[in-house]
């Protein structure tokens, strides 16, 4: 039910250096992927500095923007009737 407007890979030499990209290229990611017509933005990279990122980007970007490790631990906080919501860590955990 859903179409996925772009893939954006951020490519790094071992699998380790993508807690190192900068944030400038991040930044640079998610506009590429909103100027592609996203209605929202999902991170799927664990180790990709993005989760408090994302809290300020869906301002500016003005779409959800879902860090994969704040979704997950959304999803273990529901999972266990915990229904706290956290500032700073996405909309996801904000509103929902």
């Amino acid at each position: 039910g859903y179409d996925v407007a772009k893939l954006h890979r951020i490519d790094c030499p071992t699998t380790l250096a993508i807690a190192m990209v900068e944030e400038t290229r991040i930044r640079a990611a998610l506009r590429d992927l909103r100027d592609a017509g996203a209605d929202a933005i999902v991170s799927v990279g664990t180790d990709l500095l993005i989760t408090r990122l994302a809290d300020e980007a869906e301002r500016w970007l003005e779409i959800p923007v879902l860090a994969v490790n704040a979704v997950m631990l959304w999803h273990a906080l529901r999972a266990h009737h915990i229904h706290d919501q956290l500032q700073g860590l996405g909309s996801i955990l904000r509103e929902h």
